[in-house]
Order: C-alpha cells, then structure tokens, then sequence
C-alpha cells in the first residue's frame, strides 16, 4: 500500500509541472496569405492545415506595428508566389509542434518571419 501511495503521489507530481516553454522554427512553403476585413493577416503553411495570424496590417498586434507587418506580408507573398521556402520563428510557446499553433487570432505572434 505504501508503494501504491508513493507511486501515486510521484504521478501527480510529474502531472501538476507546468509545461516547458519552447522555441518552434516552422519551416515549410505558404499555400495561402490573406487579409481578412479587420486588416489582420493570415497564412496557411506546410505545417500546419489551418490558418495562423501574423499580424495586422493597421494596428500594432502583440507588439508587431504595422510597418513590420507590411514587410512580412511582402515576403510571405513574394514566397507564396515563387514557391519558396519559409520559417516562422515562434518563441518561448508551450505546442509540442508547429502543427499544434493555434488557429486564427488565438495564434501567438511570430518572432520573425523569414525567407530561406
């Protein structure tokens, strides 16, 4: 019985440890970039099926003004067309995977975005 206890009390203390922060470089190629009504931008990328925000193109989101916006929009377009690759660099978030980012504007902000 007490085993069973000593077992049971580790568990949950390996269970109750928050997760681990990570960084996520997200390679792949951009299979759709668009701007929605709200000026915010989305891509849908090889790693992942759905849409991811990275920014907005009037408004500072999370730290990324527009201006720089702008600029990644031009890149991601300039990759979409050419068929390039791209990274999209994600820090300190707690997914095991790109594929696990969150959809739309519950994705966290990029820490860059870059052309490969």
């Amino acid at each position: 019985m007490t085993k069973l206890k000593t077992t049971c009390a580790v568990l949950a203390l390996l269970l109750s440890q928050p997760v681990l922060a990570v960084n996520l470089w997200c390679t792949g190629s951009v299979s759709r970039v668009y701007v929605d009504s709200a000026s915010r931008m989305y891509i849908m990328a090889s790693w992942k099926s759905s849409y991811s925000m990275i920014c907005d193109l009037d408004t500072t989101w999370n730290g990324i003004t527009p201006e720089l916006c702008k600029s990644w929009f031009a890149m991601l377009e300039g990759a979409y067309h050419a068929q390039t690759t791209v990274i999209v660099y994600y820090s300190g978030v707690s997914y095991g995977s790109c594929a696990e980012i969150p959809n739309y504007t519950a994705s966290p902000k990029p820490g860059y975005v870059m052309n490969r």
